[in-house]
């Protein structure tokens, strides 16, 4: 790849950026040892991404079992520049706290949302299972792709 059409976030741009609501997938480790990726909604706050799931997925499953986890984020940065990319990687904590995954899923749907749409989301979704995932990266990349457009 073309590194030479690439440059890194500006500083002003990373928050912006992904609080954007980016098309992000989460990776996670099946039990043989092949990736499991399924696409996320997340909070990103105090250097850390925050994410809900229910305890009857196979996400879930992985990471109580391995809770390595690497997330890709991609999107438009700006007009000028085009597609940003962020990849992150680590372990996630797990928090089996009901009441907190259910006020980080609400803060996730209703960025974005109509607030008649949020709240249907998190109608439909407040009675499930639900746990909360945060990662703190031990590894980060991201970069600019320079006159690229954002995948949509």
């Amino acid at each position: 790849m073309d590194t030479s059409r690439r440059r890194k976030f500006a500083a002003e741009e990373w928050e912006r950026f992904l609080h954007s609501r980016p098309k992000t997938v989460l990776a996670t480790i099946n039990a043989n040892g092949t990736p499991h990726m399924t696409p996320v909604g997340f909070l990103y706050e105090d250097g850390a991404f925050k994410m809900t799931t229910t305890t009857d997925r196979v996400k879930y499953r992985n990471i109580a079992r391995d809770a390595r986890v690497s997330l890709i984020i991609r999107g438009q940065v700006n007009e000028r520049d085009g597609e940003g990319v962020v990849v992150v990687s680590g372990a996630v904590e797990v928090d089996l706290s009901r009441k907190a995954a259910l006020d980080v899923l609400g803060r996730i749907v209703g960025e974005g949302h109509t607030p008649e749409m949020a709240r249907q989301l998190y109608k439909d979704r407040k009675n499930e299972p639900r746990v909360l995932l945060t990662l703190r990266p031990s590894k980060t990349m991201a970069w600019v792709q320079i006159g690229r457009s954002a995948v949509r």
